[in-house]
């Protein structure tokens, strides 16, 4: 399985950085400023899995998250467990190309422990995209973001 070390360390560091307390399935948030950027945030969804997003308001006043990428964290090493980006269509040459929405690589045991079953590709695909993306999160000086409260 793929996992996201780089991800892991980062969300891990901001956490402790805030005293945020990650992985107990809760609900509860930690949303980070970083001008001009829009807001990070932390989620813990259900146990095991947390989520990180960027998001913004659309017209309506929807919140649209660009990208959300969930991870499961019973394992040892982070693994994506699934994507959320705003749906596009782009025309090029004479046809149309799609991309974003909802995309889950894994399935949960019942118990929220234990993976089940495995897009090794899709993981390896929302792996990749995360791992670059923690990247450019450093590089953006999130580790120096002021917590929204």
């Amino acid at each position: 399985m793929f996992t996201c070390p780089k991800m892991q360390r980062l969300i891990d560091a901001l956490a402790h950085q805030h005293q945020f307390a990650l992985h107990i399935g809760d609900g509860s948030s930690l949303i980070l400023e970083n001008p001009p950027y829009e807001p990070l945030g932390v989620a813990n969804l259900i146990p095991h899995l947390v989520a990180v997003y960027h998001w913004y308001n659309d017209v309506l006043g929807d919140r649209v998250y660009d990208p959300e990428v969930v991870f499961f964290t019973s394992y040892p090493a982070w693994v994506p467990y699934s994507i959320q980006q705003p749906t596009v269509a782009l025309f090029a040459g004479n046809r149309w190309l799609s991309g974003g929405g909802y995309k889950e690589v894994a399935r949960l045991s019942e118990d929220y422990l234990h993976i089940t079953h495995a897009n090794l590709n899709g993981m390896r695909d929302v792996g990749i995209f995360a791992e670059q993306w923690a990247t450019t999160l450093r590089e953006q000086g999130w580790l120096n973001a002021v917590r929204r409260h």
